[in-house]
């Protein structure tokens, strides 16, 4: 490795551990429970897009693997937000419940 690669290591790491404490940090903004969850979700996307392009060494691929990658993602994306309304309807039911 030399001095510039490893200078680039150095540098993603330590935003790796900054977002990390950013991401702990967020939960004493008293947010609101989405705004609180949206802002982590935020925090640990830019973390993994850091690690994929860093030390996965994405940022020298072509671009089917941008493809490969972003097509499952937003598969998932909407198959979680399919899910929402049955999340919130049983949670909604259970605290009911509990309280």
């Amino acid at each position: 490795m030399n001095s510039k690669t490893t200078s680039n290591h150095m540098a993603v790491f330590s935003s790796l551990v900054v977002l990390s404490l950013c991401a702990v940090g967020v939960t004493f903004l008293h947010l609101s429970v989405v705004g609180n969850n949206l802002a982590i979700f935020g925090v640990a996307v830019v973390m993994a897009g850091l690690v994929l392009f860093q030390y996965m060494n994405l940022k020298s691929e072509s671009s089917v693997i941008y493809w490969l990658t972003i097509i499952p993602m937003v598969l998932f994306a909407i198959l979680v937000f399919l899910f929402i309304p049955d999340v919130c309807h049983f949670s909604i039911d259970f605290l009911r419940g509990v309280f």
